[in-house]
């Protein structure tokens, strides 16, 4: 087979699963998908009397909404994958080898999309050794073009050809995605002061898309570049509101929403009762208390320690967006919002572990909570439906939420 070329975050090229060794399981707790050529492969197993029996631990969905997601792993009481032996690994790939596993557990925590026909790869964050790799390098996450030959069972999880008239948002993407990364990359600018600029880009860019008109898009990013460069673009933070309250409240609001849907993920909620409990947060409603928490926590440990390690939430951002090839959907804004909740979910779940372990908080606890939020949350997409869904019925859906959920303090004027 011929090699092709594939944009890549540099991280990829040190990736490799860990195996037992993981302090995780990628075969627990979560829905496993059996791809349909898979299920037809353990179909055979049945007709061969030393073969295991597969099917038994499979369900077929109905209806199937794609031959990649024809049929599902039973989990057993403990929510593991019962073709896991007692050293956690998996007895098909030891017993038949990595051609008798599902696309998606040859690939996982890979992720694979197409523009124009080049693909770009990257990993998902829900991985322990991925998350390592991609959020611990201070120098930010840097991406090389190399030639790679396509595995026959990879497929895109996303595809956008940039010359299809039918979809004019796309006609700019790869100027987008490159804007989008420069403005975080900027380290001119605070992470806070990075993600106002890109939501008053972002707001811009989707006036121009609702009206009809993309080919107002460059103009639109060359504004940008030119008061970026001229630090005149702080001075449109003025009037963008701040609110720890408020902050508090939705972020609250999307955690319970998840927890309602059902997490079933011990190191997650071991970093949410973390949370909780640092920030004296009972019951469902914000008090004094809880606000005056947050606030002496955030300025007492998150802001020294982001101080030296700002740059892990920039190259979580930088992977997500990267891996969720934004912007893409039909709304560019409703599509940053998500990240920007993830971010402030994030925020608040750190500031709450920081007052929970004081001076014992570490880059580990950081990575074990992205890793297990990335888990519960990003691999949710019903969840993350259903909060877009309740932003947009309470007019929380623009950019003065955003800017609510993006501060903790008012920018000093450059």
């Amino acid at each position: 087979m011929e090699k092709e070329t594939i944009l890549i975050p540099k991280y990829m090229n040190e990736f490799s699963c860990v195996g037992s060794e993981c302090e995780d399981t990628c075969c627990s707790s979560w829905q496993i998908n059996i791809d349909q050529k898979t299920y037809n492969k353990y179909e055979g197993f049945e007709k061969i009397e030393s073969m295991p029996s597969v099917l038994r631990h499979l369900k077929v969905i109905e209806p199937s909404p794609s031959s990649q997601q024809f049929a599902e792993i039973q989990l057993n009481e403990n929510l593991l994958c019962p073709l896991l032996n007692e050293n956690k690994l998996c007895s098909i790939h030891l017993q038949f080898g990595e051609e008798h596993l599902s696309n998606i557990c040859v690939t996982y925590p890979r992720v694979s999309n197409r523009v124009n026909g080049i693909y770009q790869k990257s990993a998902t964050l829900s991985c322990p050794e991925a998350a390592r790799l991609a959020l611990l390098n201070p120098n930010g996450i840097l991406f090389e073009e190399i030639q790679e030959v396509v595995e026959e069972n990879r497929w895109d999880a996303i595809h956008i050809d940039t010359r299809q008239p039918s979809k004019q948002r796309h006609k700019y993407f790869l100027e987008l995605q490159t804007i989008t990364f420069e403005v975080l990359q900027n380290r001119t600018y605070a992470l806070q002061e990075r993600l106002l600029i890109l939501s008053l880009l972002i707001e811009e860019l989707q006036d121009c898309i609702g009206v009809g008109n993309a080919e107002e898009i460059p103009s639109v990013i060359a504004s940008f570049r030119e008061q970026i460069a001229a630090g005149t673009i702080s001075e449109r933070f003025a009037g963008l509101p701040i609110s720890i309250a408020d902050q508090m409240q939705l972020v609250r609001k999307s955690i319970d929403m998840r927890l309602f849907a059902g997490v079933d993920h011990k190191r997650y909620l071991q970093c949410i009762m973390e949370s909780l409990d640092g920030l004296k947060y009972a019951g469902d409603t914000i008090n004094d208390e809880s606000i005056g928490a947050y606030q002496s926590a955030y300025q007492t440990y998150y802001q020294p320690f982001m101080t030296e390690h700002e740059y892990i939430l920039e190259n979580y951002l930088i992977n997500n967006m990267f891996k969720g090839m934004f912007p893409s959907r039909k709304d560019f804004f409703e599509e940053y919002m998500m990240y920007i909740v993830h971010y402030a979910l994030i925020k608040f779940h750190i500031i709450g572990m920081m007052n929970y372990y004081k001076e014992a908080f570490n880059v580990n606890h950081i990575l074990k909570l992205i890793q297990s939020f990335s888990r519960n949350f990003e691999h949710a997409p019903n969840y993350v439906r259903q909060f877009l869904k309740w932003m947009k019925d309470n007019g929380q859906m623009n950019l003065n939420t955003a800017a609510i959920l993006i501060q903790n303090e008012a920018l000093v004027k450059r």
